[in-house]
């Protein structure tokens, strides 16, 4: 709330206009253009993974099918989105499991809900959970889901994908950066719960495809490094200060 009313306000960009921007996906960069920013201005430079953590193993995937959610419990998040879907798939793959793996202030909400839905017993909710219990999740999931109405860039996706994870996720800004679609994982129409749970059902059923998809999510992965990242930062700040002497020489 405080971050739209401040945009809102037009506080962060009106001071800010003639600055050059370092952004972390392509959508918070035709966000910004469509604002009024030069587009010359603005360098894309994603979020990336740590690789030494975020990595295939031999860890088995779950013998049934097991889906996950990664991220915080935020209604933005639209989790009951996927909730709603799996009470749906349900009726066809009723051995169908799922973690909701993170912690936030819906998440009592989101407990109601899986009661009232009546999956209360094949979802698992972790709450909080360390770096390496969360990647051996994400190695044993056999795809995760995003729901989320908004990301700056889908940081989670990407961190399951460097674990050999597909992910299935809404087409939204952030989300669709993340996500090369029928490639490396599967989008959706955002709020399209019935395409939502068709998409999961496909996953489900299509073994071929689930690992198609993982391998080249996991190649789509190795791509960012923040070793590269931090290199290509230092050069944009460097040519920054050039540019900026020779303006005042």
């Amino acid at each position: 709330l405080y971050v739209y009313l401040t945009e809102k306000a037009g506080f962060a960009l009106s001071r800010n206009r003639k600055l050059p921007f370092i952004v972390g996906s392509p959508s918070t960069k035709a966000e910004l253009v469509a604002k009024g920013f030069d587009p010359a201005m603005i360098e894309i430079i994603n979020y990336c993974v740590d690789h030494t953590i975020h990595k295939r193993s031999n860890i088995q995937r779950s013998t049934k099918p097991l889906i996950g959610y990664f991220g915080r419990l935020k209604k933005y998040k639209s989790i009951e989105h996927l909730l709603r879907a799996v009470a749906l798939v349900m009726k066809k793959v009723p051995d169908l499991e799922l973690f909701i793996v993170g912690e936030g202030d819906n998440r009592k909400a989101l407990e109601s809900l899986t009661v009232q839905l009546g999956i209360n017993q094949v979802v698992r909710f972790t709450g909080f959970v360390n770096e390496a219990e969360k990647v051996r999740l994400m190695q044993e999931v056999w795809f995760a889901v995003n729901t989320s109405s908004k990301e700056g860039w889908g940081l989670t996706v990407v961190e399951a994908n460097a674990c050999g994870t597909t992910v299935l996720a809404s087409n939204v800004p952030g989300l669709r950066d993340a996500i090369n679609d029928g490639e490396t994982g599967l989008l959706y129409e955002y709020g399209n719960i019935d395409e939502l749970s068709k998409k999961i059902l496909t996953l489900i059923g299509d073994s071929s495809l689930r690992n198609r998809l993982a391998q080249a999510a996991h190649t789509w992965a190795l791509t960012f490094d923040w070793d590269q990242a931090a290199q290509r930062t230092m050069e944009l700040l460097q040519n920054h200060v050039n540019q900026s002497s020779k303006m005042l020489s």
